[in-house]
């Protein structure tokens, strides 16, 4: 008895077993990766939709997501027991064709969602074998779906007419939204399109109405709500797809291929408002002779980007409407110059009332020249920086190395295959107004660079770049109120640049909540008579901050990284022994100053005409003074008397050693361990040669005088300065090797 049960049980198993797997066996249809790409705003709205390759409006959309009721709905009216059966239905296939024998005719049928399902993966003929294959099919789509994925894929690909397939496309048709959260109503008119989705209206109201009765009887709707439904009038015109940012949805689409939904940072409000703003400067920007223009808006808090505009009309096929300027490599003209004197502050070579020479001058073949005709002499680097004049940065960047302020820029992000020279300053570069505006949200970040979020999930990490005391004095010298453009309300840097033959016009600003970025100029890169960031995107810019305001309305200043020094009001460099009066200016915090003040000069002069003591000649006592001079950078001292014949000395200063682009092997210990040679000589004879490695002070000597050091390995800059103010630099190489007692390097040659 126990074996007849034992085996009885062996057989139930197996039978099981069978029906378990063999669904597993039965091949099923490939299921559809064809989905159109949906690019989303910050808030989940849709910015754009993409179609399908075959040109249909099918679109991935969660099953967690769509309204619940919709779910319940679909369920209730298509497949009540959908949850207790294995893909068909016995209960639904017995009573249609009790149905159908007792009609004489088809009418009504056994189908399942799962079923259904299969008839949209895989469609055909409605004959007896094609019933019975779907049949089986229907098994296998189960076992290997479940019913979760089944209902999913169902609402994704069921018709809803035309080219629409999914409630997604379904619900943005008729009524401009996902299928987030939808009424009754609205509910029972999706579920009833996909048994007959094109209709009359009367027959449409029809198919509504009897889908809010299932509903009611199911206990999904209450009464009154059936009534309101049932009252409520059909969708009466269509919706047209979303089409909003559609450079920044293709550029979004393009970093992420494949996906269905593509979540960004960009806000809807603000996207509107800006597209709006450019609208209404299109007349002007038109009136100029450009044919384009370009928009980033950043937010300074998480370095989020919130709008995009990448030109003046998406469909403009006469200016290449569809190229994205914000994405174009373009010349940024001056739009550079706040980052040298960022750098030149924290390096210590100026202050921002550190008078810059603004004078003609030839650079070999580069001759720069001013926006304007006109030459101021001598400017504080803060004006001269509000007034973006050429000759004073130019002189800055030879002073800083064109090396050192590349690399610095590099280490931002930016690169180049070329050599721009000492053109990087004025426009001889090429950037994106993303990267720029990238670059100049790092002033209000206090000096962190990162890359921009334009992916909502996306985390950012930034690094510092700027010292945060020389960002801060940077803004300060850029608001506006320090260069003639009246502003009221909140703080607002910024800046212009033009570049060269007039093809390129910038405004960048920045407040304490948005950095915009703005270019204005034409695609097929054309040079415009009268293009000037001043007047052509300016304007534009300042429409822009107006209308987004900033919450808060200051910048932050950073007092732990700044500190009060004192300078010489003349020059603008830290005090002289003989400066007669001294100001206090904001500085970055510790940054060390190796300049003072020798603009004021104390010269013997003879006391009766005035004129400088003569060299050689022999006075008698009380017939000299000693004096304090004046004597500007570019101007003669006091002048001797005609009598007196002495032959004025220039003032330079001319590095012996290290030479440039130099490779030095040191020794680290031992009698080949003196170091590197430092030797200079200086037409200010008086006073010490201060001698910086990389930047730092490491050494001070005479007129002539050999130091030795011993400098880091690698490349280095090598800098030296008199007490007059003169500078001068290498760049040179440094190895160390080790040296046998023999007194040669080991592994070298021996005889």
């Amino acid at each position: 008895m126990i074996r007849k049960w034992f085996k009885a049980g062996i057989i139930g198993v197996g039978v099981l077993l069978l029906f378990w797997k063999v669904p597993l066996l039965i091949p099923v249809p490939p299921l559809p990766k064809d989905f159109g790409t949906v690019v989303h705003f910050t808030d989940g709205s849709p910015m754009r939709l993409y179609l399908t390759r075959d040109g249909r409006r099918r679109y991935w959309f969660p099953l967690e997501k769509m309204d619940p009721l919709l779910v319940k709905a679909t369920l209730c009216y298509e497949d009540r027991r959908f949850f207790y059966h294995p893909g068909v239905d016995p209960v639904a296939v017995l009573r249609a064709a009790w149905q159908d024998v007792s009609a004489g005719k088809v009418v009504s049928g056994g189908s399942t969602i799962t079923l259904q399902l299969e008839r949209l993966l895989c469609p055909g003929p409605r004959t007896l074998t094609r019933k019975v294959i779907e049949a089986f099919r229907a098994l296998g789509l189960e076992a290997r779906l479940g019913k979760r994925r089944i209902l999913e894929y169902y609402l994704n690909l069921a018709p809803y007419g035309g080219n629409l397939e999914g409630v997604a496309s379904a619900s943005l048709y008729y009524w401009g939204r996902l299928p987030e959260r939808l009424t009754p109503a609205e509910v029972a008119f999706l579920v009833s399109l996909p048994q007959a989705p094109v209709r009359g209206e009367k027959k449409s109201v029809a198919a509504r109405n009897r889908v809010l009765r299932r509903m009611r009887a199911a206990g999904l709707i209450t009464e009154r709500e059936e009534r309101v439904a049932e009252r409520s009038s059909l969708p009466q015109k269509n919706h047209p797809f979303p089409f909003k940012a559609p450079h920044a949805a293709d550029m979004l689409r393009g970093m992420n291929p494949g996906k269905s939904h593509i979540y960004s940072t960009l806000d809807p409000g603000i996207q509107a408002a800006v597209e709006a703003i450019v609208r209404r400067n299109r007349e002007r920007i038109l009136m100029i002779g450009a044919t384009q223009a370009a928009v980033v808006v950043i937010a300074n808090r998480d370095r989020t980007v919130k709008a995009l505009v990448g030109s003046l009309g998406f469909w403009d096929r006469d200016s290449q409407g569809q190229v994205r300027g914000f994405d174009a490599p373009r010349s940024p003209g001056s739009a550079l110059k706040p980052f040298l004197y960022a750098l030149a502050l924290q390096k210590g070579m100026i202050t921002p009332v550190t008078r810059l020479e603004d004078r003609p001058r030839a650079f070999g073949d580069f001759r720069p020249a001013n926006f304007t005709p006109r030459f101021r002499g001598m400017v504080a680097a803060r004006k001269a920086l509000a007034l973006s004049l050429n000759l004073p940065f130019v002189n800055l960047l030879q002073e800083v190395g064109k090396n050192t302020f590349l690399s610095y820029l590099g280490r931002a992000g930016l690169s180049w295959k070329r050599d721009p020279g000492l053109t990087a300053i004025t426009g001889g570069v090429e950037v994106t107004l993303l990267d720029l505006t990238n670059l100049y949200t790092s002033f209000a970040r206090g000096g962190k660079i990162g890359k921009i979020r334009i992916l909502k999930n996306e985390r950012g990490k930034e690094r510092p770049w700027i010292q945060p005391g020389a960002a801060f004095l940077t803004l300060q010298a850029l608001k506006s109120e320090t260069h003639g453009v009246p502003w009221k309300g909140f703080d607002f840097a910024w800046k212009t640049g033009t570049s060269f033959g007039q093809r390129d016009a910038w405004a960048l600003g920045v407040s304490p909540q948005y950095t915009v970025g703005v270019w204005v100029g034409r695609f097929d890169g054309q040079g415009v008579r009268g293009l000037v960031g001043a007047e052509a995107a300016l304007p534009l810019l300042s429409d822009l901050m107006r209308s987004l305001g900033s919450h808060p309305r200051r910048f932050q200043r950073p007092e732990d990284a700044l500190e009060w020094i004192k300078v010489c009001p003349v020059s603008g460099l830290p005090v002289g022994p003989n400066c007669p009066h001294a100001i206090l200016v904001p500085f970055p915090r510790g940054v060390s100053l190796p300049r003072r003040c020798l603009w004021h000069r104390p010269f013997l002069v003879e006391r009766g005409s005035g004129y400088r003591a003569c060299p050689w000649k022999i006075y008698p006592r009380g017939a000299l003074i000693r004096k304090v001079f004046l004597v500007v950078p570019g101007q003669d001292p006091p002048p001797f008397s005609p009598a007196c014949r002495v032959e004025e000395a220039g003032g330079e200063v001319r590095i012996l050693s290290p030479t440039s682009e130099t490779l030095y092997l040191l020794s680290g210990k031992g009698s080949y361990s003196r170091g590197l040679p430092l030797r200079a000589t200086s037409s200010v004879h008086e006073g010490f040669l201060y001698w910086f490695i990389n930047g730092k002070l490491i050494a001070k000597s005479r007129s002539g005088e050999t130091r030795f050091i011993t400098p880091p390995s690698g490349r280095i800059e090598v800098r030296v300065a008199d007490e007059m103010g003169h500078w001068n630099r290498v760049e040179s190489w440094v190895d160390y090797v080790a040296i046998s007692d023999r007194g040669r390097p080991r592994g070298g040659p021996q005889g």
